[in-house]
């Protein structure tokens, strides 16, 4: 039977409410003198080191009109997926006319939907959108894209589709009544990690992408850590959490194919962690931020470092490619101007560095999408050509990037 495409009733998320448009506020002064002041002086800084700099204005915009819907506070999970090279995929969490659920859920109850739209990347045109029910609207949403398919996280489901939003299989999470899973895709979205949030011990579950097969499972005697991170090769663990009094904590990291486990020590992190920025490079934001380094894991050693800028600009997460050796380190003026402002490309195993300025971004963001979550509303390509802003519930920008450099 065809899958087709949802469309609500009255206060709703329809597909065919979804059009081209473009959002724009205009600029304070104090906004202006920060863009035309700082970026300029890091570009100029960028060109001094031998890095290549240019702009990037928005090839594609759309504006999405979400209808009388109230959208949770704190999502945990990416909402911005490409689903192939020219499809991208934006999500959307809704609860049925209130902020948060009055009551816990019972197992397999829905408390909110999680709204799902595709569109066409080279023309914004809305392609499809469907609803789906979760029970966990904190800790749903979009895992990865890979091979036309996109794996979403529904509470304690995780369900495949295909590119026209139609369900190829789903599974359904092990543990009892009011496990809280989250959730980290390799950058190429054909690994998942998931740990449960247990106060003393913990469930990992390794999960195949394209499968949804449990490749294995382990109960680890020590309390779940936000920097838990897979890749196709390994998978790193982080205990702790630093703060300026104490130390850096130390990162474990497992190969995927058994071997012995190993720490990298010295390594500083913010909220969010490490992560993969390649199968086999891992990204270190640097403490106290905002600096960051590239490791690279077969060798143990940094093979890139970007020390902090001068201004109180800072880095988010980095933004892989699922098929192409390149990441997007997105920057920000500071912590409190919380908008896309530039980009580090970085190219081949080598992390080759090119800096571009990035135009066209509101510069309102909701006040919990920090820049250490920026990773949930960015999304590159998997060949690394094309790259998607959805910076609130209103605006999706697609940006066409610099072919990489050759080396």
């Amino acid at each position: 039977m065809a899958c087709r495409s949802f469309r609500s009733g009255a206060g709703g998320l329809r597909a065919d409410e979804i059009g081209s448009g473009l959002m724009s506020r205009p600029l304070g002064r104090a906004c202006r003198v920060m863009l035309w002041v700082g970026v300029p002086l890091l570009m100029a800084a960028a060109e001094a080191g031998g890095v290549s700099a240019g702009t990037l204005w928005p090839a594609v915009q759309v504006a999405l009109t979400p209808v009388g819907r109230r959208f949770t506070n704190q999502p945990f999970l990416p909402l911005l997926r490409f689903v192939n090279g020219t499809t991208v995929a934006a999500a959307f969490i809704a609860h049925n006319g209130v902020a948060r659920p009055p009551v816990l859920p019972h197992r397999g109850e829905a408390v909110a939907l999680l709204y799902v739209s595709v569109f066409d990347a080279n023309t914004g045109d809305a392609l499809n959108t469907i609803e789906l029910p979760t029970d966990d609207p904190h800790y749903s949403g979009l895992l990865a894209g890979t091979d036309s398919e996109l794996l979403v996280k529904l509470g304690d489901r995780v369900a495949l589709y295909d590119g026209d939003l139609c369900l190829i299989k789903e599974v359904r999470l092990p543990g009892p009544e009011g496990s809280v899973w989250q959730a980290s895709a390799s950058p190429t979205g054909r690994n998942v990690l998931l740990a449960d949030r247990g106060p003393r011990r913990s469930t990992w579950v390794w999960l195949d992408a394209r499968t949804l097969r449990v490749v294995r499972t382990w109960r680890v005697d020590q309390p779940y850590a936000a920097a838990l991170r897979i890749s196709d090769d390994y998978i790193t663990f982080a205990p702790c959490r630093p703060s300026r009094n104490r130390l850096p904590c130390k990162l474990t990291v497992w190969p995927l194919d058994g071997g012995p486990a190993g720490s990298i020590g010295g390594i500083g992190y913010v909220e969010g962690g490490p992560s993969f920025a390649s199968n086999t490079l891992l990204f270190a934001p640097g403490w106290p931020p905002p600096g960051f380094s590239v490791i690279d894991l077969r060798k143990r050693r940094p093979i890139f470092e970007q020390p902090p800028p001068a201004s109180s600009a800072v880095f988010g997460p980095p933004v892989p490619a699922a098929n192409a050796a390149r990441f997007v380190v997105p920057g920000f003026p500071s912590v409190r101007w919380q908008r896309l402002t530039w980009l580090n490309i970085l190219d081949g195993p080598s992390a080759r560095l090119r800096i571009v300025s990035v135009r066209g971004v509101p510069y309102t963001l909701p006040r919990w999408w920090s820049y250490a979550w920026s990773s949930f509303w960015l999304a590159l390509s998997p060949d690394g050509k094309l790259l998607a802003v959805m910076p609130n519930f209103k605006t999706l920008l697609i940006y066409k990037l610099p072919p990489p450099k050759r080396h």
